[in-house]
């Protein structure tokens, strides 16, 4: 183990990211707390001892079977990843193991005449036999789910109705499904997809299904929502909140608690009238009742609030909830009473260069923060994980602007120990590349394996890091030294960046997506890879 001081640390990292130095080992755990938004003191932890990536004995991937779904030619000119920016025009890519982890759906888009069309596939997970496919039309796929027996898959849509669908899986054969335009509205054709209802989180229980709905609406800008309760065998609808009207702004993610009493949602940034963007509130799951809500004031230099996919329960009593700009709360239920606060994360002063002006000047940079998920290790650890993506910037007053570094923290894995009372700050990972933001990460509970896509890093332009990255939790040690990290899958060369990957229930399988990426510029194209479906198996770990 190697001690350093946190001045000296703290230089090193900067310096290596900011000059694209790649150290080859598991940096750095460290705890950051504001005195000021530009006065920021770093206290290092520990520090491991350099390790080369990928030489842990005991751990192995090997491809089972692979899909090219379309080469470059295949697609539309439009559709790509560009290395220079965050977005992309990839499909959205989400992976669902079965419980038993035979078989995984996924959703495949496809071009005819230049125009999308979406199929839920699932395919035999050993064998890469296709089994069934359930046709989206020209909706796009934006939430899918099992059940907890693993007969019935939930599939919601983005489309003009905002379906939401259940699949008899052994059958081939629709139960039942509900278009949320019928409180939303219709969406129409003519309009970007975004714009449509859409069905953004869905939790399941052991006899019923719960899911969030959004809808854009053009004046005033922003999006009306609304939360579900299904019965899951019969399609009847149990509640819908609120019972009249909507809420305001964007809920696009939902937790149901571990005892299935209570389910609690998120609010964007987004601005409504009567909800706040950056909101938790909590629901009863049984009647749908509001319990409680809590709204934290934005963070300076920020003029904004809001949490992607940032509620996380890590009991029956307490959930997590963590923000885009860095900060995290700990709060009981069913008040929503916080009891414990930390900073993931903290602005960075930078120069940015705002839109506008397209000229630099003195701003902030940050690493946005809100992806949460809670697992238990395989010591019983109960674990916090919250991973970051791109750097962002702001200026002084705020507003939106492009940053010229890469901040410190940007894509890396923050692993924190819940002791029943207040989060511990295990360790940091880095990634170096930026989330699949419909579905960051997957677990294995049976292996304590952890798999974590990562794409390109827009800012430093490159796609080496891409992977699916495998961790082992087996203990909260394993983790605080630096050992927790066993393995990148990457995909075979020339395949593109990794869009998607997940890592089966019994950890013994995983699943990579890759798409041709742009390494050159629009006006020089320099593409990379296809669309491509491959498993492995994993061995060891």
């Amino acid at each position: 183990m190697v001690y350093m001081d946190s001045r000296m640390v703290a230089g090193i990292v900067v310096a290596a990211l900011v000059i694209g130095l790649v150290i080859g080992g598991y940096v750095v755990s460290t705890f950051q707390k504001p005195k000021t938004v530009t006065e920021t003191q770093t206290q290092m932890l520990t520090v491991t001892e350099v390790k080369t990536r990928l030489k842990i004995v005991g751990f192995k991937s090997e491809l089972m079977w692979r899909e090219v779904i379309a080469s470059r030619q295949q697609l539309p000119p439009h559709t790509y990843v560009q290395v220079s920016t965050w977005s992309s025009h990839a499909p959205y890519t989400i992976i669902a193991f079965s419980p038993n982890s035979e078989m995984f759906a996924i959703g495949i888009t496809v071009y005819k005449n230049e125009k999308p069309f979406t199929e839920v596939r699932i395919y035999d997970v050993s064998t890469g036999k296709l089994l069934w496919s359930y046709s989206l039309g020209s909706g796009y796929l934006r939430a899918l789910a099992w059940s907890k027996d693993g007969r019935i898959l939930f599939v919601g849509e983005a489309s003009v109705e905002g379906k939401i669908a259940a699949l008899d899986v052994a059958s081939k054969r629709l139960l039942w499904e509900y278009a949320t335009s019928k409180e939303l509205g219709m969406g129409s054709p003519k309009e970007p997809r975004w714009y449509w209802p859409t069905i953004y989180s869905v939790a399941v229980d052991d006899s019923r299904m719960y899911f969030s709905a959004c809808k854009t609406r053009k004046k005033p800008y922003g999006k009306i929502c609304k939360l579900y309760c299904f019965e899951i065998k019969t399609g009847k609808k149990v509640w819908a909140f609120p019972e009249d009207g909507y809420i305001d702004t964007h809920v696009p993610k939902i937790a149901l608690s571990p005892n299935g009493r209570y389910l609690a949602g998120i609010t964007w940034y987004y601005k409504g009238e009567k909800w706040k963007g950056g909101t938790i509130f909590l629901l009863d799951a049984s009647t749908g009742k509001l319990l409680a809500s809590f709204y934290p004031e934005t963070r300076k230099p920020f003029r904004w609030c809001g949490s992607w996919d940032g509620v996380a329960w890590l009991d029956n009593g307490h959930v997590a909830f963590v923000l885009d700009d860095g900060r995290a709360f700990v709060l009981s239920v069913p008040l929503l009473k916080p009891v414990y606060e930390t900073n993931i994360t903290n602005p960075l002063p930078a120069l940015v260069v705002p839109r506008k002006t397209q000229q630099t000047e003195q701003g902030y940079v940050y690493a946005f923060s809100s992806y949460a998920t809670v697992v238990v290790a395989g010591d019983g650890s109960k674990l916090l994980l919250v991973r970051t993506s791109n750097t962002y910037g702001i200026t002084a007053l705020g507003k939106s602007a492009k940053p010229t570094i890469v901040h410190p923290d940007s894509n890396s894995i923050f692993f924190y120990l819940w002791d029943g009372k207040k989060l511990e700050l295990l360790a940091k990972y880095p990634l170096r590349g930026r989330p699949n933001y419909e579905q960051w990460t997957t677990y294995s509970p049976e292996k304590h394996l952890l798999a974590v896509p990562a794409a390109h890093d827009y800012i430093t332009r490159t796609i080496i890091y891409t992977g699916l990255y495998i961790y082992n939790l087996t203990s909260a040690d394993q983790i605080r030294t630096g050992q927790a990290e066993i393995g990148v899958i990457k995909p075979p060369e020339n395949s593109g960046v990794v869009i998607g990957g997940a890592i089966s229930p019994t950890g013994n399988y995983a699943v990579l997506v890759t798409y041709p990426v742009n390494l050159g510029t629009k006006k020089a194209p320099v593409f990379k890879g296809s669309y491509t479906l491959a498993a492995y198996q994993l061995i060891g770990g």
